[in-house]
Parts: C-alpha cells; sequence; structure tokens
C-alpha cells in the first residue's frame, strides 16, 4: 500500500523537527528523501507530483527551492527549509 499524503507530511515533519533539534541552520531535501521515513511493510511512494506538492506546500518565509526541473531526472527538485536560530539557548 502507497502511502497517503497525510503520510507524507507527517514523515516530513518529522524529518525537518529532527533536523532542527539537532540544531542545524538548515535541511536540504529532495522527494525521494520522504521515502526512507516509510515503514518496512510499505512500498516508496511512487508519486512524485504528491511530494513535490506537499514539500513546497511546507514551506515558510526563509526556506527556498535551490533545484527545481521537473523533467530532468538527474536534477531533481532541492528546497532548502532553513530553521530560526536566533531564538536558539547558547
Amino acid at each position: 500500500m502507497s502511502p497517503t499524503a497525510w503520510d507524507t507530511r507527517n514523515i516530513l515533519i518529522a524529518i525537518l523537527n529532527a533536523a532542527q533539534r539537532s540544531g542545524k541552520p538548515y535541511v536540504d531535501l529532495q522527494p525521494r528523501d520522504l521515502d526512507e521515513g516509510l515503514s518496512a511493510d510499505r512500498e516508496p511512494c511512487s508519486c512524485d507530483v504528491m511530494r513535490r506538492d506537499i514539500m513546497t506546500k511546507m514551506m515558510r518565509p526563509g526556506d527556498r527551492i535551490l533545484k527545481d526541473s521537473e523533467d530532468d531526472q538527474d536534477a531533481p527538485m532541492v528546497i532548502r527549509y532553513a530553521f530560526d536560530t536566533s531564538h536558539s539557548i547558547s
């Protein structure tokens, strides 16, 4: 069974939360990075369009698309999600 949009969104949130908690100022993600968060009994999401859509909808001010080429398999979309580190405790 392929993951739903809800599953994919939750995986993205988990990846972003983990990166932020580790103190990184940003994380760069491609749609295929979301496949790694799927449980073993599921197949990787074959719907790249759904992943791209969810990833762009989850963008906030400060985030940016580093690469975007829908036609070229060698240059997949890459989004940089930036974290506000100005409020972190040193």
